[in-house]
C-alpha cells in the first residue's frame, strides 16, 4: 500500500486507481464508514439526491460547488434548466472521482460536471443535467479527496 501513496503523491497514479488497488487490501482492516467512503467516491453518491430534499443529508460538504444548472442537449449544446433547484447556485457533485478528474483534466477556467442524480429526475429525455462551476473549486474538492486518501494509506 505503501508504493500506491507514494504514486499517488507524485502523480504517478490517479486517486480513482489508487482507491480500487487499496479497497481490496482494507476489507476486514478499515472501519465501515472508511469503507463506506471509498466507495461512494469511487462508485459516486447515490443518494445525492438528497442534498436537494432534505436538510439532514450526510452527504460531505467538500463536494459542494457553487455554480450554474444547466441541461445538455444529445448535441452537446448548453441550456438554462427552468427548475427550481436551479435557482440554488450550489450543487453536490454525485459523479465518480473518476469522472472528477477527467473533467478537471479537460481544457478552460470553467468546468462541467455531469450530476447523474439530476438527470434521472429532471433531465429524462431531455439530456444530461449538468453544473457549470470554476474549475478551481474541482481542483480543490479534488485535493481534499487525494490527501483523505493518502491519510488512509498511512
Amino acid at each position: 500500500m505503501n508504493e500506491i501513496g507514494q504514486k499517488l503523491k507524485l502523480g504517478e497514479t490517479s486517486t480513482a486507481d489508487a482507491i480500487v488497488n487499496i479497497l481490496p487490501q482494507l476489507r476486514g482492516h478499515a472501519p465501515d464508514d472508511t469503507l463506506s467512503w471509498l466507495v461512494n467516491e469511487l462508485q459516486g453518491y447515490a443518494n445525492s439526491i438528497d442534498f436537494y430534499q432534505v436538510n439532514n443529508h450526510h452527504l460531505p460538504a467538500y463536494r459542494v460547488v457553487k455554480g450554474s444548472l444547466m441541461l445538455m442537449n444529445t448535441s452537446g449544446n448548453l441550456t438554462q434548466l427552468n427548475h427550481p433547484f436551479a435557482k440554488r447556485g450550489q450543487y453536490f457533485l454525485a459523479a465518480p472521482i473518476a469522472w472528477l478528474e477527467e473533467f478537471a483534466g479537460l481544457p478552460g477556467e470553467m468546468a462541467l460536471a455531469e450530476l447523474p442524480d439530476l438527470t434521472s429526475f429532471l433531465g429524462s429525455g431531455k439530456g444530461t443535467v449538468v453544473c457549470q462551476f470554476t474549475k478551481d473549486q474541482l481542483l480543490s474538492l479534488l485535493a481534499q479527496v487525494k490527501e483523505k486518501v493518502l491519510t488512509i494509506i498511512n
